[in-house]
């Protein structure tokens, strides 16, 4: 299994990819995928392979998945790392990305898991989320700490995440800034211990859109749930269409807190009072036994 790994991240210098706005890249770690892992360190702390563990049992698109090892319970006293890079090609440089990926996370409360963007001016690394320019993270998994957000045991199964690193102008001495067209995120793995003999952390399914904006909004995004008007003041219009009957409406704000989390009946439409929401962008979710609708909420008063 570990040979397997370090064949497939030897390959990654001819299979790194320029996206145009609207372009998805595919990171599956399987033979048809069109992103791949830069690296993963130290050696033999990730995995790409497939999950034989008493809780991870199967990848979510067969057969492979990344894995904090695909056998043995997850290492300890290490932090682990696994890197990819984003690079986007578009000639005004207003662009953002829509990141997606799958998570299970069976951890103790000594280990933690987080993602990690670097800064395309300094290099230096940091927890998504602790900076406002990095954009919102939504996960039902996601806790936050006092190093900043990360993600938290899945005991039903598959999480699925959502990371909107909008395009926002930047001021930097006096000079106005874009995003920088190369995007580095990493996957960061750390733990004390593991008596229990835990699985870790298992991803699949990453998929990257780049995004072009006018006026520091992203103009295009999956758009699953259709919202006007944009921005919103004290009120927006859901486009229920696809879902109906008893659903779970939940908002989350750009640090991942809950600020509406209620029950509701659906009817091809449904009219929502923001007049309580401050200035920003919100991801919001509307959920039933059988769809999820996720889509992005822009609040302007």
């Amino acid at each position: 299994m570990r040979a397997f790994v370090t064949h497939t991240l030897l390959a990654v210098a001819q299979l790194t990819f320029a996206q145009f706005p609207g372009d998805t890249l595919n990171l599956n770690f399987d033979e048809d995928a069109t992103l791949v892992l830069d690296s993963v360190y130290p050696a033999g702390c990730w995995q790409v392979g497939t999950p034989m563990k008493s809780v991870f049992t199967s990848a979510l698109s067969l057969p492979h998945a990344l894995v904090t090892d695909t056998l043995l319970p997850y290492p300890v006293n290490s932090t682990c790392y696994a890197q990819f890079t984003l690079i986007a090609d578009e000639p005004s440089g207003y662009f953002g990305r829509w990141i997606e990926f799958d998570q299970q996370l069976d951890i103790t409360l000594t280990t933690h898991a987080w993602i990690e963007a670097q800064d395309p001016w300094s290099g230096n690394w940091h927890r998504f989320g602790t900076t406002w320019e990095d954009g919102w993270l939504y996960s039902n998994a996601l806790i936050t700490t006092g190093m900043g957000m990360e993600f938290g045991s899945t005991p039903n199964g598959w999480d699925h995440v959502v990371i909107d690193s909008p395009c926002l102008g930047l001021m930097d001495g006096g000079n106005e800034r874009w995003y920088d067209p190369i995007m580095r995120l990493r996957f960061v793995f750390t733990s004390l211990g593991n008596p229990q003999q835990r699985d870790g952390w298992m991803i699949d399914n990453v998929r990257a859109t780049a995004t072009i904006c006018t006026s520091g909004i992203d103009q295009i995004v999956p758009d699953d749930l259709r919202m006007v008007p944009v921005p919103a003041d004290r009120s927006v219009q859901l486009s229920l269409d696809r879902i109906h009957g008893d659903v779970n409406l939940t908002i989350r704000a750009a640090d991942g807190r809950v600020v509406r989390n209620e029950r509701a009946q659906s009817n091809d439409r449904m009219i929502l009072d923001v007049s309580d929401l401050t200035d920003g962008i919100y991801v919001c979710s509307v959920v039933n036994d059988r769809t999820r609708l996720i889509g992005r909420l822009v609040v302007r008063h």
